[in-house]
């Protein structure tokens, strides 16, 4: 049996391959582009974790493939080929700490070690190939997290290496974990660990209460907590510094009361559907249903198979107790973060968060299923067989399910092609666009079109995070804004008319629209060198504005309106960094009372030095408060202070000063 398995373990890998390297191209999207982006970027900065970069929620990357990018540049450049070899082998390396997790958990049963393997090989659904495999993101943390739950748990396989080699493996693994991202380590790794390995051994252990106590601090917990909090000080003291992040995904604010209860109810239907093979339900056919019910079956095994051995701990050895206990342990983290935060659980995507415990619960099951060979020899091997063969299935769904020619994110791979190959017919080397259209499209044209990430609302703003904050590479001369259609329908094409000027051309490339210029518009709309990423001095900053209050917007859509803004202080007018500066809206009732503190923003088009002024574009929102009759609009710097003391109104606004007004203290 262990032939067929091995068969099948090397066929999925392979389909996996075979779609990585070229069907996959057809979903692949910006946030699988962003480490061959940051490649390139790193190699021109000379340092391997660019500065130059806004990060999000903490996280440096390195800890995955993004480390493989970085060494593939010098020869493969930041192309497709590249960021799906950096992801192949990741996904080849998790492959092998499943076999190892299996083996040291059970040195015996080769055979559920390569069902294990052969099963995670085809992903497990979706939303875990996205995740793990075509993105690359979860594979390697995966990896270490398995590898750091085997040793602290003591398990048969830690048995068979040194002491030393022990101690030295799981404090670097920990340090690196905490170096990448602490908060994440601690939570869905760390934390996991120290609770499962302390409720594990307090079961097995003996005698006086202090005896207990003791047995908790083994060797092996000690050299873990030594490296995380070594990772953790570089982080802090070293690496943070020098880093610019914003936390999109990870602000730890709690839940309102009502929100905890609605959460708490959604979470049996998100793993249900994460463990989605393709669509819904009425979408699938007869073969695909019946691997729909395989999967959800399994995701019930991945849940029941740490229990069951958690709850045994006379049945099975130490090791696998204390690494079941660990499991729970970090299904209880992550799903207590998803129920108790706010912001954090939007949909069946968030189960990613488990996606550590998933893959140990994984090897926990195909151990335990093969330890029920001993009474049932025929179920446990068709059993394993069926778990072997479900990944090479697995995979072969997500190539049924997802053509070629399927679009993504409105956009089809052949049309993305088109694009390139368009503007480089017309000299534009660089480009805006919405984020779900930039890195991806600079890495399927290996580097020939560079689209920088803009947000494009009611302007054109710099993207908040997964954004560079200098050029990348060399500029070229005619440059061009891209959106689709659908983007442009909401009005931005006058928005671009009148933050840019006209274009020299407009070509219509497909579903895409591309407003081309011959001057550089990247610097100018992402603002490069005036970013604000520290609270400003106030007496720094003030503003003369053609009207500082405006009418309350009561129709059914945002109202729109303009003024001109004069620069009357001696720092820069920019909208750009973690810390922008920016126009905002208070609501005013009947008396001139504030009764609305903030009601929305206004970019500045493209930064303001002292004396210059500038013509902005303002989306006001509707008044939901039947108090609101007038708009005040006041300088805000975002997380720091309103300052609407440095907000005045002045008929000259719009003529540009030579000097600033303010004179610089």
């Amino acid at each position: 049996m262990n032939a067929v398995l091995c068969l099948l373990l090397l066929c999925t890998a392979a389909t996996v391959g075979w779609i990585l390297f070229g069907p996959y191209q057809a979903v692949f999207h910006s946030d699988g582009a962003i480490k061959s982006v940051l490649a390139q970027l790193a190699w021109q900065e000379g340092r391997p974790i660019p500065a130059a970069w806004v990060y999000a929620n903490g996280d440096l990357m390195f800890a995955g493939p993004q480390a493989l990018t970085l060494l593939f540049y010098p020869w493969m450049g930041a192309g497709y080929q590249a960021n799906a070899l950096a992801d192949w082998i990741v996904y080849l390396l998790l492959l092998t700490v499943c076999v190892w997790t299996c083996r040291s958990l059970d040195r015996n049963r080769s055979d559920a070690a390569l069902a294990a393997a052969a099963c995670a090989a085809g992903g497990l659904s979706y939303l875990n190939f996205e995740f793990v495999i075509g993105q690359g993101t979860y594979a390697g943390l995966t990896a270490l997290a398995l590898v750091l739950f085997v040793l602290a748990a003591r398990c048969d396989g830690a048995a068979r290496m040194r002491p030393s080699q022990i101690l030295a493996t799981a404090a670097v693994l920990a340090g690196i974990a905490c170096a990448s991202n602490p908060r994440r380590a601690w939570i869905t790794i760390l934390v996991p660990i120290f609770a499962g390995w302390a409720a594990s051994r307090y079961l097995h252990s003996h005698g006086p209460w202090r005896e207990r106590v003791r047995s908790l601090f083994g060797r092996t917990i000690v050299a873990i907590a030594i490296g995380a909090a070594i990772g953790t000080i570089v982080y802090r003291w070293m690496l943070q510094p020098s880093m610019l992040n914003i936390d999109a995904a990870a602000r730890l604010q709690l839940a309102a009361p009502g929100a905890l209860a609605e959460h708490l109810l959604r979470l049996p239907g998100a793993w249900f559907g994460y463990f989605r093979i393709a669509g819904d339900w009425g979408s699938l056919g007869r073969a695909m249903r019946f691997l729909q019910c395989l999967l959800w079956s399994l995701s019930v095994l991945l849940i029941l198979a740490p229990i069951r051995v958690a709850a045994s701990p006379s049945r099975y050895g130490r090791g696998m107790h204390a690494f079941a206990c660990i499991l729970l342990a970090a299904y209880a983290c992550s799903f207590f973060a998803l129920v108790v935060m706010a912001g954090l659980f939007n949909d069946a995507t968030e189960i990613r968060y488990a996606t550590f415990a998933i893959y140990g619960s994984l090897c926990l099951t195909a151990v335990v299923i093969a330890d029920a060979a001993g009474s049932r020899p025929a179920f446990a091997r068709g059993l394993l067989l069926a778990l072997g063969a479900s990944g090479l299935a697995f995979a072969l769904a997500w190539r049924a399910s997802n053509p070629i020619a399927m679009p993504r994110n409105g956009v089809t791979l052949a049309e993305r092609r088109a694009l390139i190959e368009g503007l480089s017919a017309r000299s534009v080397g660089v480009a805006l666009g919405s984020y779900w259209q930039s890195h991806v499209t600079t890495v399927l044209s290996e580097g020939r079109l560079v689209v920088y990430p803009a947000a494009f609302d009611t302007q054109i703003s710099p993207f908040p995070h997964h954004a560079p904050r200098i050029e990348i590479g060399s500029s070229t001369r005619r440059q061009a804004v891209v959106l689709t259609r659908d983007e442009l329908a909401s009005g931005m094409g006058q928005a671009i008319q009148e933050e840019l000027g006209a274009p020299v051309e407009r070509a219509d490339i497909g579903p895409f629209q591309a407003w081309i210029y011959d001057r550089n518009i990247v610097r100018e709309a992402m603002a490069f060198g005036h970013e604000y990423d520290r609270p400003l001095p106030a007496d720094g900053l003030r503003v003369l504005l053609s009207k500082t209050t405006v009418d309350a917007c009561f129709s059914a859509t945002p109202c729109t309106d303009r003024l001109w803004a004069k620069n009357a202080g001696h720092l820069s007018l920019a909208s750009a960094g973690i810390r922008p500066l920016r126009l905002g809206f208070q609501g005013l009732d009947i008396s001139g009372r504030l009764v609305a503190h903030d009601l929305g923003r206004a970019d500045f088009p493209h930064p303001l030095p002292p004396g210059a002024s500038g013509r902005m574009r303002l989306a006001l929102p509707v008044a939901s408060d039947p108090r609101i009759r007038t708009y005040r609009i006041c300088l805000v710097q975002e997380t720091v202070a309103w300052l609407c003391e440095r907000t005045a109104a002045s008929a000259d606004a719009g003529r540009a000063a030579p000097e600033p007004i303010d004179p610089a203290p």
